[in-house]
């Protein structure tokens, strides 16, 4: 096996792991802090999401918790997206991350980005 494909395998494998380690039980579901307005499914998806993006951050840290969550723009009848700002503590440096909601008749799909 090359060096860049055991590489490539061991990614995928840490990769794995930390997604399972990102999971939250179903019955586990609560209100995050702040003043999110998704529901708690999709709250803890979103959280998944924030928590993967932002591993790859700092490899060094492995303390993380949503320490905000703040409304920066409301839907409207003819937009119907919202955005909110979560904030991570990293190890004691505050994170925040821009999370766009989009809402369909299919459901309810989000973006995740870092905030610069």
């Amino acid at each position: 096996m090359t060096c860049q494909r055991l590489r490539l395998l061991v990614a995928t494998l840490l990769f794995s792991i930390l997604v399972a380690c990102a999971t939250v039980p179903e019955n586990k579901l609560m209100k995050w802090p702040g003043d999110t307005r998704a529901d708690p499914l999709l709250q803890r998806d979103t959280l998944k999401s924030v928590l993967l993006m932002d591993i790859s951050a700092e490899k060094g840290c492995d303390q993380r918790t949503l320490v905000n969550t703040e409304i920066v723009q409301r839907p409207t009848a003819e937009k119907k997206t919202a955005v909110e700002r979560w904030i991570l503590d990293r190890c004691g440096k505050l994170i925040p991350y821009l999370v766009t909601f989009r809402f369909g008749s299919t459901g309810t799909f989000f973006d995740v980005r870092q905030e610069d």
